[in-house]
C-alpha cells in the first residue's frame, strides 16, 4: 500500500490526462473554425505564406513593392468576417482551389508591422491546400503551449506549480483557448508571459541544475514572443522585473543572479524600441478612427471610465470571438468572470510585502500600458484597442495574486474546486458550441442538422463539441486531484512542522513518556525532504 512505485502510478495516470487532454481540448478548437477566423487572418495568413519570399505556388511579386501574388483560396478567405449570420460555406469554391493567384496589399511585406519570427517558423508548414496548412499551424501552436507551460511547470517548486497552472485556467476561457489555438501572433505572446512570469520566479528561488533549466525556459519563452509581436517585448520585461521583485532576496550575495534576467531585459527594450509596432504606437499612428477634436483630458476621463470594457472582453463580454463577430453567450463569460474573481480573492489573503508591490505594479500597467496607448493615438475604448493585447497582463497579474508566502499557500477547498470545475466547463463547453455553430450554419440545437461548413477531420460538429466538453471537463478534474494531492501534502508538513517544536520542549523538561510515538507518527507522515524544504520558504535545493 505504501509502496512508492504505487503512489506514483495514478499521480502519472493525472499529469498524462492533464497534458494530453489539454492538448486535446486546443485541438478541437483548431478545427472549430475555419481558416481565416482569428482576427486579422488574412494578413497573418498572407504574411506566413511569403515568410521564405517568393516561393512558387505559394508567394509571387505583385504589382508592387507593397503587394504579393498569393493563391486564389485567399481570395475569399475573410467572407465571413463581420458578418455573424455568414457560414464558412462562403468561401467555397475558391477556398479548394490549389492554382491562381490573388494580388493582396495585406501582409508583412515591404514596410513590416510584425517581427517576423512568427510568420518564418509556420511558413514551414505552408502547403496546396490552405485549410489543412492552417489548422496544422494552429495544432503547432498549441503543442507549443502545452509543451512550453508543462516544461515550466515541471521544472518548478511544487509551491509554484499551482498559481501557473490556477492562473491559466482562471483567465484563458474562452477567449485565451481561440487566441492559443489560432494563427494569430498574440498565440505566442500568451504562451510566452505564462512561462516567462513563472519561470524567472522560479529562477531566483531555486539553486543548481533546476535554476539552469528554469533560466533557459524563461529566455525560451522571451524569444518565443519577441519574434512574434513587438509589444511582448514590453510584457517581458515586466515578467523579468515583477518576478525579481518577488523572487530574488539577498543582494550581497546573489547580486549576479541578477546579470542575465537584466541583460535580457535591456536587449527587450531595445527589440521593442526598434520594432515597427513602437513607432506607430509612440507617433499616434496606429490605428486609422482618431478624435482630433476630443481634448486629451477629456481623452483620459473617458477611456478611464471605459476600460472595465476591456477588462470584460477578456472573458467574451460584449467582444466576440473571430472577427469579433461570435459573441459570446453570458451563460459561458458570467461563470469564467465570476471564478476569476473568486480566485484572486482567495489569493489577496496571502500577502506580503513583496507579492503586494508585484501585485500593484502589475495591476498599474493593466491600466496605464491600454489607457497611454488610447490617448497617444486619440481613440476611444472599444474602437480600436481589442481586449487581446491586454492578455499577457491579465495572465501575470493572475498569477501574481496566487503565488504563496512563506510557510503560506493559497489553497481552495474541495468544495470550490467543485465549483471551478463545473463552472469552467460549462463556460468553455458553451464557447466552443457558439464557435462552433456560427461557422457551421446549422439550425437549432443540432449542430448536424442542415450544416453548410464541415470541419476538417472525421469528427462531425455535433461530436467535435460532444469530445471537446468531454475533455474540458476531464483536464479540470485531473488538475483539481493534482491541487488536492498538493493540499494534503502541505498540510501534513505544517503539521510536522508544528510538532517539532513541542516534542523538544518536552524533552528539556524531561517529559519523555509518549515522546517515542509522536515522534514514529511524525516520522510516518512526514513529508520528503524536497517537499519539507519548500514548504519552509521559497529559496530551494536542487533535487
Amino acid at each position: 500500500m505504501n509502496d512508492p512505485v504505487v503512489r506514483r502510478r495514478p499521480l502519472a495516470l493525472l499529469l498524462l490526462i492533464a497534458l494530453l487532454g489539454t492538448f486535446g481540448v486546443l485541438s478541437i478548437w483548431s478545427v472549430s473554425s475555419p481558416a481565416g477566423s482569428s482576427p486579422d487572418d488574412d494578413f497573418h495568413l498572407a504574411s506566413i505564406w511569403c515568410a521564405q519570399g517568393d516561393r512558387e505556388g505559394y508567394c509571387a511579386p505583385g504589382s508592387d513593392a507593397q503587394t504579393r501574388t498569393v493563391p486564389a483560396a485567399f481570395e475569399h478567405i475573410t467572407c465571413f468576417a463581420f458578418h455573424p449570420d455568414v457560414a464558412a460555406d462562403c468561401q467555397r469554391p475558391q477556398i479548394d482551389q490549389a492554382g491562381g493567384g490573388v494580388v493582396t496589399g495585406r501582409g508583412n511585406f515591404a514596410t513590416p508591422v510584425y517581427p517576423g519570427g512568427f510568420y518564418l517558423v509556420l511558413s514551414t508548414l505552408v502547403s496546396d491546400n490552405l485549410p489543412l496548412s492552417s489548422v496544422l499551424m494552429r495544432l503547432f501552436n498549441s503543442a507549443l503551449f502545452v509543451l512550453m507551460v508543462g516544461a515550466t511547470a515541471w521544472a518548478l517548486p511544487r509551491r509554484l506549480r499551482f498559481p501557473l497552472v490556477t492562473g491559466i485556467l482562471v483567465t484563458i476561457v474562452p477567449l485565451g483557448i481561440f487566441l492559443i489555438a489560432s494563427t494569430n501572433p498574440s498565440s505566442w505572446t500568451i504562451t510566452s508571459a505564462a512561462v516567462v512570469f513563472s519561470a524567472t520566479i522560479g529562477y531566483f528561488t531555486t539553486h543548481g541544475r533546476r535554476r539552469i533549466i528554469l533560466g533557459s525556459l524563461a529566455a525560451l519563452g522571451i524569444l518565443i514572443g519577441v519574434v512574434a509581436r513587438g509589444d511582448s517585448s514590453v510584457y517581458s520585461v515586466i515578467a523579468l522585473v515583477a518576478g525579481a521583485v518577488i523572487g530574488f532576496r539577498g543582494f550581497r550575495s546573489n547580486w549576479r543572479r541578477l546579470i542575465i534576467p537584466a541583460a535580457l531585459a535591456l536587449v527587450c527594450v531595445a527589440l521593442y524600441l526598434l520594432s515597427p509596432q513602437a513607432t506607430v504606437t509612440a507617433g499616434g499612428s496606429a490605428f486609422s478612427t482618431h478624435s482630433p477634436q476630443a481634448s486629451t483630458g477629456e481623452l483620459i476621463y473617458r477611456n478611464l471610465m471605459d476600460l472595465p470594457q476591456l477588462w470584460a472582453g477578456l472573458f467574451g463580454a460584449g467582444w466576440g470571438l473571430g472577427w469579433l463577430d461570435t459573441a459570446v453567450p453570458a451563460s459561458a463569460w458570467f461563470p469564467a468572470l465570476l471564478i476569476f474573481g473568486a480566485v484572486l480573492f482567495a489569493g489577496l489573503r496571502v500577502m506580503s510585502r513583496r507579492k503586494v508591490l508585484a501585485t500593484l505594479a502589475l495591476a498599474a500597467a493593466f491600466v496605464l500600458i491600454p489607457l497611454y496607448t488610447l490617448v497617444i493615438n486619440r481613440v476611444s475604448v472599444g474602437t480600436e484597442v481589442q481586449p487581446r493585447y491586454l492578455f499577457p497582463l491579465f495572465l501575470m497579474l493572475a498569477v501574481a495574486t496566487l503565488l504563496p508566502v512563506k510557510k503560506e499557500s493559497v489553497s481552495l477547498s474541495t468544495g470550490q474546486r467543485w465549483v471551478i470545475i463545473l463552472g469552467l466547463g460549462l463556460a468553455q463547453s458553451l464557447a466552443l458550441r457558439e464557435n462552433l455553430h456560427r461557422y457551421v450554419g446549422s439550425h437549432g440545437f443540432q449542430l448536424d442538422h442542415g450544416a453548410r461548413w464541415s470541419p476538417i477531420g472525421p469528427l462531425s460538429p455535433m461530436t467535435l463539441w460532444i469530445v471537446g466538453s468531454i475533455l474540458g471537463f476531464a483536464v479540470l478534474i485531473a488538475l483539481s486531484l493534482l491541487a488536492g494531492r498538493r493540499r494534503v501534502r502541505t498540510g501534513i508538513a505544517a503539521e510536522t512542522a508544528t510538532l517539532a517544536p513541542t516534542l523538544a520542549s518536552r524533552v528539556v523538561e524531561g517529559e519523555a513518556e509518549g515522546v517515542h510515538d509522536h515522534r514514529a507518527h511524525a516520522e510516518q507522515n512526514a513529508p520528503d525532504p524536497v517537499l519539507a524544504e519548500e514548504t519552509g520558504g521559497y529559496q530551494q535545493r536542487d533535487r
